[in-house]
């Protein structure tokens, strides 16, 4: 006669596929939102792109900045 509860290897089981069935319903979740959201850029469109380190206009040294850094080399 079989016994009358469950077995360790039954328990198991119903665990992985509890996980299973978890994991695929919030990837689910997570895909139904992503199309349902409208699409939102990464960056705004009226943003300037940044000028390189080339292009920036250099500080004004100041006659007496100037003048110390010379008069010190």
């Amino acid at each position: 006669m079989p016994s009358p509860g469950i077995s360790f290897g039954d328990l198991m089981v119903f665990i992985a596929v509890v996980v299973i069935v978890a994991i695929f319903l919030l990837a689910v979740r997570a895909f139904i939102k992503r199309v349902e959201a409208p699409a939102t850029p990464a960056e705004p469109q009226d943003r300037q792109p940044e000028q390189s380190r080339e292009e920036q206009p250099r500080p004004v040294e100041s006659p007496q900045f100037a003048s110390s850094q010379s008069a010190s080399r």
